[in-house]
């Protein structure tokens, strides 16, 4: 009976972070100097205008300006087994901020990319803000902060 229900617990923790992956957030975890890390994915659905550039608000429930983010993979799958990759650009450059979009606070992510951005690419940034209570599902945004 307690075998069961261990098993049961873990098949719902592996179904839970099945999930998060496959929506492109990651749940907050101990990470360096107290701050909660997360694993962030951003696609093609996040591109911005002149298709060079990635951008996305994610929601962490902190406005703390204190931020860490690093490129960690990035893959265009498809379009490497069609074998056309070298004709886009590779991500280059990362940055993010403190963010208040619609009342929620957050985190604005920004790639950006060498050339054109692959229809089928996918980029890992990882993301340390102090105060984060979660890393939410990242949402396009395309506001052009003066």
């Amino acid at each position: 009976m307690k075998s069961d229900s261990l098993r049961r617990v873990f098949v719902g923790l592996l179904t839970l972070g099945s999930l998060s992956m496959m929506l492109g957030l990651s749940l907050a975890r101990d990470g360096p100097f107290g701050a909660a890390t997360g694993r962030v994915r951003l696609s093609k659905v996040h591109e911005a205008p002149g298709n060079t550039w990635l951008r996305a608000f994610v929601k962490t429930d902190s406005d703390d300006p204190r931020i860490h983010a690093t490129l960690n993979e990035c893959g265009a799958h498809q379009t490497a087994a069609r074998g056309k990759l070298s004709d886009y650009g590779l991500p280059y450059l990362v940055s993010a901020g403190a963010r208040n979009v619609g009342g929620d606070k957050g985190v604005l992510i920004t790639v950006w990319f060498n050339g054109p951005i692959a229809p089928d690419v996918e980029v890992w940034v990882t993301v340390t803000q102090v105060g984060a209570q979660l890393y939410g599902q990242p949402r396009r945004y395309l506001r052009v902060e003066s």
